[in-house]
């Protein structure tokens, strides 16, 4: 459900820091408004980008260091009714700003802690990401954190990798999601009646649960494998969670389809 206009308005007049401005537009647009495809013809987004172009907001952005650059509120002029928020001009116009705000935040990333920032660029965002634990958000619900990048192996991603195997199936894009014409930000909502507890255990380590909780168990697919004559191992493949016999109740994991040797 889209944030509706007064409360972006709201949302809006109070804000000072530009990730959370990124937070209130990105909740107003979702489910509202999506950007014209970019191989497509559409005159009235180049004219946008070109004025974002000539206002230089992306170099502002960056050199605003947090704080909203003036010029980017000259630019989306946020009307006055109600009904004018949700025409598809001035939605248009929130999405270039959204789309600069994180073509400006290219240069900053999780390690700028650890490394000087350009000059005059990011020095007090990057003071934010180590008091507030990695997250750019300052007031807004929910969290404003980077995209997750492609994970690279031998060159190759995984995503274009694992279907081309023959044995994973991709699935179909249901709807269009806002979140991917996004390359730098990522815009997770506020979940109201759940909690993700991330627990990084050894193989041979179990932990007590409660059995009313949701437990869901990520299994990697082996890649390759380093013989040792002295124990039994999977043969390479997709592995599977499998509800074993035993009691009490237990999960197993299997080779589909099963497969194993015995190294002697």
């Amino acid at each position: 459900m889209p944030t509706q206009p007064q409360l972006f308005r709201d949302r809006y007049e109070r804000c000072d820091w530009i990730f959370d401005l990124f937070a209130h537009g990105f909740d107003f647009l979702n489910g509202r408004f999506f950007p014209p495809k970019l191989e497509g013809h559409d005159e009235d987004w180049e004219r946008e980008d070109e004025d974002v172009r000539k206002r230089n907001l992306v170099d502002l952005v960056a050199r605003a260091d947090g704080d909203i650059p003036i010029e980017l509120r000259r630019y989306l002029r946020i009307p006055g009714a109600d009904a004018e928020l949700e025409m598809v001009e001035f939605c248009l116009r929130l999405y270039c700003a959204l789309n600069a705000i994180d073509r400006g935040v290219a240069d900053l990333n999780y390690l700028a802690g650890f490394a000087r920032p350009l000059p005059g660029r990011w020095e007090r965002a990057t003071e934010h990401l180590e008091l507030k634990r990695r997250q750019l958000q300052r007031s807004a619900s929910g969290h404003v954190v980077f995209r997750p990048r492609d994970f690279e192996t031998a060159g190759t991603t995984w995503p274009a990798r694992t279907p081309a195997s023959g044995r994973w199936t991709q699935l179909p894009t249901r709807g269009v999601n806002l979140s991917d014409y996004f390359r730098n930000l990522l815009r997770v909502e506020e979940t109201n009646d759940c909690s993700v507890d991330i627990r990084l255990v050894s193989p041979a380590q179990d932990f007590e649960m409660d059995p009313t909780e949701l437990r869901i168990g990520i299994v990697p697919l082996v890649d390759a494998l380093k013989a040792n004559p002295t124990d039994a191992l999977l043969l390479p493949g997709p592995l599977r969670l499998v509800k074993e016999t035993d009691s009490p109740p237990a999960f197993g994991i299997r080779v589909d389809p099963p497969r194993s040797i015995w190294c002697t």
